[in-house]
């Protein structure tokens, strides 16, 4: 994606030395005949009769520099990366499928509808599970949905906003290399706008599983760590299934964090399958948005509903699991929202 932001630069390099010679060859023009050409004007304005010297080559000039400046400040705000800042947050030298790869944006300008994306790329020479070469992981907490009335817009506004974190979970059969990662900011509808910002990273998957983690014995410390955080993880996913589904790419950073043997061993075998189930379900519903080929009531109605039961089964099978009063209610608006009884 390297040449992505050569393409960019060049284009703005273009724009701002056409303005610039436009607005000098204007003012050279100009400036040995300031008053001559403002008799000039003012003969033409008056309704007088022009001098000698041709008063329309005189506006041509005048033209020429507004126009150059023009150009000039309509290229500005692609030229202020430096407001934008973004990176693969907390990068490791190599990552396995089932990882999630994090990432991190601000952007310190102005927002009126923005959102925040990340182009995920093919390493060179491969094919993405999804079949194309890219895939766009947008921020789903700054973003509208296509289902809700007023479009697909960003949802962030203000000046100089908190910094965002979003994630990329590796999925089955993901190709080994280096991914190019292109993040960018826009504002207003998606597809429509131009870019504010971007900035480039990458990350690099290696081949095989994740490396086997030496066992150790868990203290009781960490056990109570790991369901706190998995237990806020699910309230905060349940949450997202209140109201327009809207979220795209359901972020699992807690769950994800540990390997299989070591949730198994932690959470024990009944509570481990109950929310591997869970996770299964909304692991099959971000692979669905990661296709990159828009989206269909048809079958994203089917995913959901297959989340929420899952959220529904866990809550009622593991005890620990209810963190907040209100659960039993955002489940039942869970339901009513994809057509449960």
């Amino acid at each position: 994606m390297a040449w992505n932001s050569v393409r960019r630069n060049a284009r703005s390099l273009v724009k701002w030395a056409a303005g610039t010679a436009a607005s000098t060859i204007g003012f050279l023009e100009i400036a040995p005949r300031y008053e001559q050409w403002k008799a000039s004007v003012w003969s033409l304005t008056s309704g007088l009769a022009p001098s000698a010297e041709n008063v329309w080559w005189d506006l041509i000039r005048v033209a020429l520099v507004v126009i150059g400046v023009s150009i000039i400040l309509s290229d500005i705000p692609s030229r202020i990366k430096k407001n934008f800042k973004a990176e693969v947050l907390e990068k490791k030298s190599g990552y396995h499928e089932g990882d999630t790869v994090r990432f991190w944006a601000q952007y310190a300008g102005r927002l009126d509808k923005g959102y925040f994306l990340a182009e995920v790329n093919a390493p060179p020479g491969t094919i993405l599970p999804n079949g194309g070469q890219k895939v766009q992981v947008i921020d789903p907490t700054t973003y509208h949905s296509p289902l809700v009335d007023h479009g697909r817009m960003g949802r962030v506004s203000g000046t100089n906003t908190p910094p965002r974190e979003w994630g990329f979970q590796i999925p089955s059969n993901y190709p080994t290399g280096k991914s190019q990662v292109v993040f960018e900011v826009w504002d207003g509808e998606f597809g429509k706008a131009k870019p504010l910002g971007w900035k480039e990273d990458f990350f690099v998957v290696e081949s095989g599983g994740r490396p086997a983690e030496q066992p150790t014995e868990i203290t009781n410390r960490e056990k109570e760590d790991f369901k706190n955080s998995v237990a806020a993880e699910i309230y905060f996913l349940l949450k997202m299934f209140v109201g327009p589904l809207h979220h795209w790419n359901l972020d699992c950073r807690s769950w994800s964090s540990k390997a299989e043997q070591s949730k198994a061993a932690i959470l024990g075998k009944e509570d481990y399958l109950v929310l591997r189930s869970l996770y299964d379900a909304i692991e099959e519903r971000n692979r669905y948005f990661a296709r990159g080929s828009g989206m269909s009531v048809a079958e994203i109605d089917p995913l959901n509903r297959t989340c929420v039961e899952a959220f529904s089964q866990a809550y009622s099978e593991v005890t620990w699991l209810k963190i907040s009063s209100d659960t039993d209610a955002l489940l039942s608006k869970a339901r009513k929202e994809v057509g449960l009884p």
